[in-house]
């Protein structure tokens, strides 16, 4: 039996505890089992990933781990949905934007269902109420990101300005392009990747504190009804970056994918630009770059996203429900060895990904990791400066990849065609709204 519309459901979560024979989902393992877990991750991630679930290959005979990769988020959620009930894999790591799916699918269990899982009482407060559905925390966080402002420090000197003084707010990130552009030291102040622009319609809001999802983005228990787009905030935000396209001082590249095309683009040997908005869990793989010499005119730069604090994202570990408590148990073992304060502090010493767990903080491999790199430290100081409050944990309604896909589709009809912006996010709430009532079954395409 393929699991699609369980995998699909914007439902309430499983009240659980019990499967369908009436016991629990979850217990003690017994017995060696081979689990699978199914990734999206490339790069220093995936070799983080891989070099931990060796370790624990290797350490004892109960439980073997094999790692399945699959192109990016997306596609993983899309292949949990046509997948056979029997073939569902025992771990899945998802991003933030299938949390409602997973979450109310009835295919996965809390941590709160598995015996000897302890409470995480050390998370950021806002990685926390990220991955909190109904008061329970669903998922358990591993690789979190959240995007910094990448710069080019050569290249700011170059133009007369500080690196160390970088811009704190979007108009201080205009006059910093401007003055790039004004230098000549590269021909745009600022490169945007077309695939990061959501964040404009989902960051800034968040960092304001403003709801973009009645009631309470989803996180109060009722599921969203009205979407709050056309604000004069956001529009505002929008304006200031047509303004910037229009005037040169920044480009947009619509590009497919994460990608590192525009970090490429503010290197001293391109010089594009001299700023970038990326996700901090890659600023790992630029230092690697970096130190094999290839840019040797370039200097990394990261501060935090323009105003105050930023949302979660990344991946979070869950146990899928195959109807084997025993497998389930041992999979839990499997995300507490993966999350334990040692794994995650090699995991953001290698990577940026931001420590979801106050614990890590003192890890001696991140602390020294943090000390000579100080890049590394920005997503994490970026999201300990936000709440827990329904804002900061983000929008959770509609199916996953439909938030991203209708507002990156959004974005760049914001960017390209000429239309009043509170007119278009005007658009985008009732198209976003058509969305949530075909998924409560209110109507259909």
């Amino acid at each position: 039996m393929a699991v699609a519309a369980a995998a699909l459901a914007v439902g309430p979560v499983r009240a659980g505890g019990a499967g369908e024979t009436g016991g629990p989902r979850c217990v003690e393992p017994s017995g060696p089992v081979e689990l699978t877990l199914w990734h999206p991750l490339g790069d220093a991630l995936e070799r983080e990933l891989g070099e931990r679930i060796d370790e624990l290959n290797r350490s004892q005979d109960e439980i073997t781990v094999s790692a399945v990769k699959h192109p990016n988020y997306p596609m993983l959620v899309d292949a949990l949905a046509t997948v056979d009930s029997e073939d569902l894999p025992d771990l899945v790591l998802a991003n933030e934007t299938a949390t409602l799916n997973l979450a109310s699918s009835g295919s996965t269990i809390p941590r709160s269902e598995c015996p000897g899982s302890a409470p995480l009482d050390d998370l950021l407060p806002v990685v926390e109420a990220t991955y909190e559905v109904d008061g329970q925390l669903v998922a358990t966080p591993y690789n979190v990101s959240t995007p910094v402002l990448v710069y080019n420090a050569a290249l700011l000197e170059a133009a007369g300005l500080d690196p160390a003084d970088p811009p704190g707010d979007l108009a201080a990130l205009r006059r910093m392009s401007d003055a790039v552009v004004a230098a000549g030291v590269a021909r745009h102040g600022m490169v945007l990747q077309a695939t990061y622009g959501p964040w404009f319609i989902k960051q800034f809001p968040a960092q304001r504190g403003e709801i973009v999802g009645i009631p309470a983005n989803g996180r109060g228990g009722e599921p969203v009804d009205d979407l709050v787009f056309a604000t004069e905030s956001i529009a505002a935000d929008i304006q200031w970056l047509r303004d910037g396209l229009a005037d040169g001082a920044f480009v947009w590249i619509d590009t497919s994918g994460g990608g590192y095309d525009d970090l490429l683009r503010i290197t001293t040997e391109t010089a594009d630009a001299a700023f970038t908005l990326h996700t901090s869990a890659a600023l790992g793989d630029v230092i690697a770059v970096l130190e094999t010499g290839v840019f040797p005119e370039s200097r990394l730069g990261a501060a935090p996203l323009p105003g105050v604090g930023g949302q979660v994202g990344g991946g979070a570990l869950w146990v899928m429900d195959t109807g084997d408590p025993s497998r389930a148990g041992a999979a839990q073992r499997v995300v507490d060895h993966l999350t334990e304060p040692g794994a995650l502090a090699e995991l953001a010493a290698a990577t940026g990904c931001v420590p979801p767990r106050r614990s890590v903080l003192h890890e001696p491999v991140l602390v020294d990791a943090w000390a000579a790199h100080p890049e590394l430290r920005v997503g994490y100081d970026q999201l300990a400066a936000m709440d827990d409050g329904p804002a900061a944990a983000g929008l959770l309604a509609l199916t996953a990849g439909e938030v991203d896909d209708v507002l990156w589709s959004a974005t760049y009809a914001l960017l390209h065609d000429p239309v009043d912006p509170l007119t278009a996010l005007a658009g985008l709430e009732a198209q976003g709204e058509l969305l949530l009532r075909i998924g409560a079954g209110e109507t259909s395409l």
